[in-house]
């Protein structure tokens, strides 16, 4: 009994119920390689989020939600690289979803939102690793940590404006404190994930997939704004479990 008391701390510590105060968002990997469009897109519109990035764009549309970004008609590497954003209509969005970069054969494009004329948010999902190639990851990285100094964007990329607060959220496939992420160290960001140890862990799992998860490939890195309320939520088909959180704006 003692043992379990002492070792309890690095389970790290649950999610606080949500609040419901703030714009509800969701980053997800949805996984492009199964079927089941119209279940997975209820589901998305049943999280409640009212600005939703979905990598690995599986479903084609949200019930109640707009779709003002993707990358459906263009040429990609994979099927895993298509990416979409929703808004409702109450939020005031801009979006794009950016060409393909990194290193040669590692390469994903980006998801870029402007919320409220006000949040740049850079909804992520870094090259795999495969196989086991981290130092592959660090182009594509490394141009995103670029544009973000103090918290902010330091430059106009797509809808995002140069002094625009900042959130980088979504798949990264790398682990906390890894080589990969180093980029994003001293950029004015906090990490949302941090202490929540076993219960930020995002993968393998979601619904219909092994839940089982082993590892915190997802992350929540904020700058200069004010977010809270994140939990994670399962999803169909997808091998990874969606990022919901809260932003507050004017806080």
């Amino acid at each position: 009994m003692w043992v379990g008391l002492a070792v309890s701390p690095l389970a790290g510590l649950p999610f606080a119920p949500d609040s419901g105060e703030g714009t509800p968002i969701l980053v997800a990997n949805v996984n492009a390689y199964t079927v089941g469009r119209a279940p997975l897109a209820r589901r998305l519109a049943d999280t409640g989020a009212k600005v939703v990035i979905e990598v690995e764009a599986r479903a084609r549309a949200v019930p109640g939600l707009l779709r003002v970004a993707h990358n459906f008609d263009k040429s990609v590497s994979r099927p895993s690289h298509y990416a979409a954003v929703y808004c409702h209509p109450s939020v005031h969005c801009e979006a794009a979803i950016t060409e393909e970069f990194g290193a040669a054969n590692m390469v994903m494009p980006l998801a870029l939102v402007r919320i409220e004329q006000t949040l740049c948010l850079m909804g992520t999902h870094a090259p795999p690793p495969v196989p086991f190639n981290m130092a592959g990851l660090m182009p594509h990285m490394e141009r995103i940590s670029s544009a973000i100094e103090g918290g902010v964007m330091t430059k106009d990329w797509g809808p995002c404006k140069r002094g625009d607060p900042v959130v980088v959220a979504g798949d990264m496939n790398a682990v906390p404190s890894s080589w990969a992420t180093r980029p994003f160290d001293n950029k004015g960001l906090s990490d949302h994930m941090f202490g929540h140890g076993l219960f930020a862990t995002t993968w393998p799992s979601g619904g219909d997939w092994l839940n089982f998860p082993l590892m915190q490939l997802d992350h929540l890195w904020v700058g200069k704004a004010e977010v809270g309320d994140v939990h994670l939520v399962r999803l169909p088909g997808s091998d990874h479990q969606g990022l919901f959180f809260r932003w507050r704006p004017g806080s």
